[in-house]
């Protein structure tokens, strides 16, 4: 159990909260999930009190499908990302009945694609993100929350057999209106961001960590923070590779020393958030 103390970069705080089996992260604020009920033969699962009773449902057609992301904006509007054993299993379906009905909203036609993740900035407006195929990452986005365009030509080129992490939900992530981050691994771990909404994307500077990154979270959700600009850091974290931070989008990286064995990182405020990983540890880290 790692003991309390303050992160590389002079601001941050580390400590070990629990030790339990857990393994999956789920957002803070989502009155959805898609984790360990929501994960296999195609179900949903959804609380509208806070998380003290939930509702499983099915989502029809996709009894032989996993969940392996999920947004939620309200009780009503969600989106779920599926994945299975052929390409057109790769699909993004929606509700605005809270789970009464669905709409397939992308289906896959890639045979070599994988879909890892999905984020949004609002009910309308997200990004799909896909391992690499043939030199490129065969990504999509939204703008209407209905339609999803290509944008692989404005992807950067990808490295051979570069891939993300498909099991946390978290190797993309969006903040404000228009900022958004990509990571990725295999050979070396990288990471991309945008700041028009995902029209146009920029390598980082590389981040002090080995192997595949697992998953990254910005601090703060407004874009309102101070000092070093607190709402637009971000921690990201790469299993056995190590943790760090950045403060001013890949520009300067300040490692997490000891963080070692995390899957998913998600903040709720800049003073809460959480690393989840292997044993069932879970890490706090406050800024």
């Amino acid at each position: 159990m790692l003991p309390p103390r303050t992160c590389s970069g002079g601001i941050c705080h580390v400590e070990t909260i629990i030790d339990c089996s857990l393994r999956s992260r789920a957002r803070v604020r989502d009155p959805w999930r898609a984790g360990a009920l929501a994960n296999r033969a195609g179900t949903f699962t959804v609380t509208t009190d806070g998380g003290q009773m939930w509702t499983a449902g099915v989502v029809p057609g996709a009894e032989e499908l996993q969940f392996r992301d999920v947004q939620a904006f309200s009780a009503d509007v969600a989106y779920l990302m599926s994945i299975g054993t052929n390409p057109t299993d790769f699909r993004v379906y929606k509700t605005v009945d809270g789970g009464a009905t669905w709409t397939i909203e992308f289906e896959n036609q890639n045979p070599s694609a994988f879909y890892d993740a999905f984020a949004f900035w609002t009910p309308n407006r997200g990004i799909l993100h896909s391992d690499s195929v043939n030199g490129v990452f065969p990504d999509f986005r939204t703008t209407d929350g209905t339609t999803w365009q290509d944008i692989s030509n404005n992807m950067p080129p990808a490295l051979p057999g570069e891939f993300s992490f498909a099991s946390s939900g978290t190797c993309v992530s969006t903040q404000g209106g228009r900022n958004a981050w990509i990571c990725t691994g295999g050979y070396n771990a990288r990471t991309a961001i945008s700041s028009d909404g995902g029209q146009t994307w920029a390598l980082t500077n590389p981040p002090p960590v080995t192997g595949a990154i697992f998953g990254l979270s910005y601090v703060g959700r407004t874009g309102g923070g101070t000092g070093d600009n607190l709402g637009r850091a971000v921690v990201i974290t790469a299993n056995d590779g190590g943790a760090a931070w950045t403060p001013d989008e890949g520009n300067t990286w300040f490692a997490l020393s000891d963080v070692s064995g995390f899957w998913a990182v998600a903040f709720a405020t800049p003073k809460a958030g959480w690393l989840v990983g292997t044993d069932g540890r879970i890490l706090k880290i406050s800024f």
